[in-house]
Formats: C-alpha cells, sequence, structure tokens
C-alpha cells in the first residue's frame, strides 16, 4: 500500500527515523544508530501496526513486514 507513515524509534535514545511507504508498499530507512528499536506503521483508515525490539547491529539491513488491517469502521479510506 502506498503512502503508510512509518516510524522506527531507537528505544534507548529516542531517535526517531521516518519513511513513507512507496507504490509498491516498500519503504526504506537508511544510516539508522545500532540499537533496539520499536517500529509503528499508520495509514489513514487502518489500523495501526507496532512492533517493539527489532535490532539493528552495525553495517545490518533488516526487513520488517507488517499488514495494516481496515480500521474499525471497516472501510478503508482511499
Amino acid at each position: 500500500m502506498v503512502g503508510v507513515s512509518i516510524a522506527a524509534v531507537n528505544m534507548g535514545t529516542q531517535d526517531t527515523y521516518s519513511a513513507t511507504t512507496n507504490p509498491n508498499g516498500d519503504y526504506t530507512i537508511e544510516f539508522v544508530k545500532v540499537g533496539t528499536y520499536r517500529i509503528m506503521a499508520k495509514h489513514p483508515g487502518f489500523e495501526s501496526f507496532t512492533k517493539d525490539g527489532i535490532t539493528v547491529e552495525y553495517n545490518q539491513t533488516v526487513r520488517t513486514d507488517f499488514t495494516l488491517p481496515v480500521g474499525q469502521n471497516g472501510r478503508a479510506q482511499v
């Protein structure tokens, strides 16, 4: 899904990095400091996603996939 807002928060330092998904539903956050992160994703009309404990090591690519269920009103806003 395009246009999903992504936030990655370092759980130790509270440094925050952000991104938005592209038309393929992919996102990239580059030059993230080593640490443990909380990943959050949100888009209007959908329930948000949060995952804690994502570990980033030096010179590492980390992939975090997620699904956003349709929001409580039963309709997605596009």
